[in-house]
């Protein structure tokens, strides 16, 4: 059953087009396993959006930076429990 709600989490951050609907108090409030659950789809999306580039598939170039953006977001809120 976690399984399925870190994978329902991750629907929710990566959203539609890839851009965040959760505001960074609610990814506070997750926990650190579906943080970094988060943080490997968002890689394999990272790769995925790369190689669509590369073979000039990708519409939107500005999909790479957005998700490089949630992966430091989300590593930044993971640090912060480590430390806390």
């Amino acid at each position: 059953m976690a399984t399925n709600n870190s994978s329902q989490f991750v629907k929710e951050f990566v959203g539609i087009r890839g851009f965040s609907d959760m505001k960074t108090e609610e990814l506070r409030k997750k926990d650190e396993k579906e943080l970094q659950k988060a943080v490997l789809d968002l890689k394999k999306k990272l790769s995925d959006v790369r190689f669509k580039r590369s073979s000039n598939q990708l519409k939107d170039v500005s999909e790479i930076g957005n998700t490089k953006k949630e992966i430091a977001r989300l590593l930044t809120v993971i640090n912060e429990k480590k430390h806390v």
